[in-house]
């Protein structure tokens, strides 16, 4: 299947009036179809059903809603493929070296299944290499929706599995770990702003803060304990993904180098 700039759309999730949601479409305009999703709000739902699950804060259902909305609207366009953004992103890639890497992720699967591209795997992720491919299986996947394509199977499918009335956080509901099959870059091809400057403005900074203050013990209970040893180990063998900046080195991803 060789992917053309028509078969895919860019959906950037970005607050009303958003002049950094404005500057990244301008920079992928020109090469392919991009549309700007309005991004939820706590005080926007407040009219809708939408209920949290445990644990889950107003702001982040809200981005969790947000990335929905743009899943809502994918399917409607019936694209072959959907490269969602959050308008904070930072885009490291030419419009050709993604395209080349879904046609490649897309010979590589002969049955059409629901597919994934993770484009920023570097936190509490564990990735390994594919012989003689130019990509990597993700086996455990990193957190951080700050771009990620879906393949029209994947975007029915999260449609399908959105629960209005226990919306997880944006990364990632459980449905969306266990139902889609997801690939990674070698190198990745957006960043996320780092989250330790002052300058970096989050609107899920004060929640992030307080899970960094987590004893051990909690994070353990928190996240899955065996892909957080497996990380630990990896560490140990020097086998940690990626230079950007993530929100804590003790959980950045893994590349395992035995090809699977």
């Amino acid at each position: 299947m060789t992917i053309k700039k028509k078969s895919l759309v860019v959906l950037v999730i970005a607050l009303k009036n958003s002049s950094v949601g404005l500057k990244t479409i301008g920079l992928l305009s020109k090469f392919v179809d991009v549309e700007i999703i309005e991004a939820a709000t706590p005080n926007s739902l407040l009219s809708h059903a939408y209920k949290p699950a445990k644990g889950v804060e107003p702001i982040e259902m809200a981005i969790s809603v947000s990335h929905h909305l743009a899943r809502l609207r994918a399917k409607t366009l019936s694209r072959d493929w959907t490269l969602i953004l959050e308008e904070d992103v930072i885009i490291k890639f030419e419009i050709e070296e993604l395209l080349t890497l879904i046609e490649e992720i897309d010979s590589y699967n002969k049955v059409k299944i629901p597919l994934g591209i993770h484009l920023f795997p570097e936190q509490f992720g564990i990735l390994t290499m594919i012989k003689n491919r130019g990509f990597l299986h993700v086996n455990y996947l990193p957190d951080c929706a700050v771009g990620y394509c879906l393949n029209l199977l994947a975007i029915e499918k999260t449609v399908q599995d959105f629960r209005e009335n226990q919306v997880e956080i944006a990364d990632w509901p459980s449905r969306i770990r266990k139902n889609i099959l997801w690939f990674a870059p070698n190198t990745s091809l957006v960043a996320h702003p780092d989250l330790r400057l002052k300058t970096t403005k989050s609107s899920t900074s004060e929640y992030r803060k307080k899970r960094k203050n987590l004893s051990l013990y909690r994070k353990l209970l928190k996240f899955k304990i065996i892909p957080f040893v497996l990380i630990k180990i990896g560490h140990i063998l020097n086998l940690k993904f990626g230079e950007n900046p993530v929100d804590s080195e003790k959980i950045r991803s893994v590349k395992l180098q035995f090809k699977c």
